[in-house]
């Protein structure tokens, strides 16, 4: 995961390089740092042992609101990071998928919110679909959740048909089962049932 809490980083990378967080972004500068520092260093070590744990409780944070232009940006960044360390057949099947997975986040995501921004839909579109139209025909690359939903979804990918997309987006979202995402979730729940979901937690 890219949280910068979680690592130890060299102070020399960043002023040799003049990496700093992207003040612009209201979510997701620290994503797109650790990815712009990992493009600058030739190795990193790992630490097997799980020393931080992070729970988030906050409804109303930051964790709530997840703009375009950010994950575009950190899009951007991990692909130029993957291009300069794998072949390039490994690269363009690494963004085919990527970019899919983003692009079916950001219909979902506005659809569980029922905001129709089709502006914002057909942006991203735009800034994913070039990664994966060259392999509509060999969608396994895709992994197997991604290649179900773009062969069920083809037609309406290859002819940019963003409400229709949206539509099965909201038809999606609507089947998945209810999950615990907020605290006031949590505290409306009857007793018995914060005590169960304590002890799954435990």
């Amino acid at each position: 995961m890219c949280f910068p809490v979680n690592k130890l980083f060299l102070k020399s990378v960043f002023t040799e390089n003049n990496l700093s967080f992207n003040e612009k972004l209201v979510c997701g500068e620290d994503h797109l740092l650790v990815f712009q520092y990992l493009g600058c260093v030739e190795k990193i070590l790992f630490v097997d042992e799980a020393l931080y744990r992070y729970y988030c409780f906050n409804s109303n944070g930051a964790t709530r609101f997840f703009p375009l232009f950010g994950q575009i940006e950190i899009f951007k960044a991990k692909i130029e990071f993957v291009r300069k360390n794998v072949t390039q057949q490994a690269y363009k099947e690494f963004c085919a998928r990527y970019a899919l997975t983003n692009l079916i986040a950001r219909f979902r995501y506005l659809a569980k919110r029922s905001i129709k921004n089709y502006e914002e839909l057909g942006e991203a579109y735009d800034a994913y679909w070039k990664y994966i139209a060259p392999f509509s025909e060999n969608t396994q690359v895709f992994g197997e959740e991604n290649e179900k939903w773009f062969s069920a979804n083809k037609e309406k990918l290859q002819n940019k048909k963003i409400k229709q997309l949206y539509s099965v987006a909201r038809k999606e979202t609507k089947k998945k089962s209810k999950k615990l995402r907020h605290l006031e979730e949590f505290l409306s729940m009857p007793l018995k049932d914060k005590i169960k979901f304590i002890k799954k937690k435990l």
